[in-house]
This record gives structure tokens, C-alpha cells and sequence, in this order.
């Protein structure tokens, strides 16, 4: 059902060892060899500087096909100071700056 599900934007959740990860990775690359070249793909991870998880997405991902990259944006959001008005404005700024700056097909996010 997730695997054929045409929504742009997916939350998913289950118990561990459901398979959400395989599933979500098929999904991943099945919409990046539909997608057309000038458009990207955005994964949006929790992470920890010491989860081994986003390093073993971005090399699988990594190995789609030759014209189908993936590169890692690790943001930040403790970095910033001010208001959360300020913050959030520093925070889109930098992210759209980092986001225009690659020319890869996707980009995994991972917040910290």
C-alpha cells in the first residue's frame, strides 16, 4: 500500500523490524528513477552525529544509477540565536542557501 501510494509527503511509523525502512528506501528510489532530471528528491531524518543510519542511506542511495546522486545536509537548528522569528529566518536562509548550492538528485536532510 505505502509502495504505490502517490502522496508527495509520507509519515510513517510502526514497531521496529516492520520493514519501514526497506519500504521507504524502495519508495526512494522508485520515485527517483521516475522523477525528471531538473527536479530533486528532499528526505527529511532525525539524527545523531553518531547514528550510523543516514551514512548507510546516502551510499545505498548513492548507487541508484550514475546520473542519480544523493548528499547529505546535516542542519543544525541549536546554532542559532534570537527570537524564534530570527531563528527561523536564519534557519531558512542557511537551508535554502545549502539546498540551491547542490546539484544532486537527492538530498537527505538530517536534523540535529
Amino acid at each position: 500500500e505505502l509502495f504505490n501510494n502517490e502522496e508527495r509527503f509520507m509519515w510513517v511509523e510502526g514497531p521496529a523490524g516492520s520493514g519501514k525502512t526497506l519500504v521507504m528506501l524502495g519508495k526512494i528510489i522508485d520515485i527517483a528513477l521516475k522523477t525528471p532530471p531538473n527536479e530533486r528528491i528532499l528526505i527529511i531524518l532525525p539524527g545523531w552525529s553518531d547514528s550510523p543510519v543516514p551514512k548507510r542511506h546516502l551510499k545505498l542511495l548513492n548507487k541508484i544509477r550514475e546520473d542519480i546522486s544523493c548528499v547529505e545536509i546535516v542542519y543544525d537548528f541549536k546554532t542559532f540565536e534570537g527570537d524564534i522569528s530570527e531563528k527561523l529566518e536564519k534557519a531558512r536562509s542557511s537551508l535554502s542557501q545549502q539546498l540551491s548550492d547542490s546539484r544532486t538528485k537527492i538530498v537527505l536532510l538530517r536534523l540535529e
